[in-house]
């Protein structure tokens, strides 16, 4: 835990004192999420995978929303330079952006690996935003992989 915040504290000092590194940051953090939805639509636009999605989408709100009721955890808040507007969610733990990046990653790379690899970059560089705007503690975005993976594969299964 104490690795765990001082990474934040020092990825959140480091984005608000460099400006490219606050606006990578910053647009990682809260628009590049819906720049890979679209992509995700525009290359996995076949019956099946639009299904996969679907399902996936709804797969990690469900066990995001488990895990956070099983063991909440709260955004970060001390000593932190806010560099967003604080989200209406309390729930830090798994993070949801990185959770629904991940499984959108995972979902192109089951029918197109290459183009899925691009993405699997996309959702690391939404994880390293949201620690770096101070919304999240690393390991909420580890908690976030992991579920969109589990995610992905489950939804994979089922539209088999």
């Amino acid at each position: 835990m104490i690795v765990d915040a001082a990474l934040l504290y020092k990825l959140n000092a480091a984005a608000s004192t460099h400006p490219l590194l606050r606006a990578i940051a910053v647009f990682s953090a809260t628009h590049l999420l819906w720049f890979m939805g679209v992509a995700v639509l525009w290359i996995t636009w076949r019956k099946r995978s639009v299904l996969a999605l679907v399902f996936a989408l709804l797969l990690v709100f469900a066990i995001n929303y488990t895990i956070a009721g099983i063991a909440f955890r709260a955004r970060p808040h001390e000593g932190i330079i806010e560099l967003i507007a604080r989200p209406h969610s309390l729930k830090a733990f798994p993070s949801d952006h990185v959770a629904l990046a991940t499984a959108f990653s995972w979902i192109v790379f089951l029918f197109m690996p290459k183009a899925g690899i691009a993405m699997a970059v996309g959702a690391l560089l939404v994880g390293f935003g949201r620690v770096a705007v101070g919304v999240h503690y690393p390991t909420d975005i580890l908690g976030g992989i992991v579920t969109g993976s589990v995610a992905a594969w489950i939804a994979r299964l089922m539209v088999r």
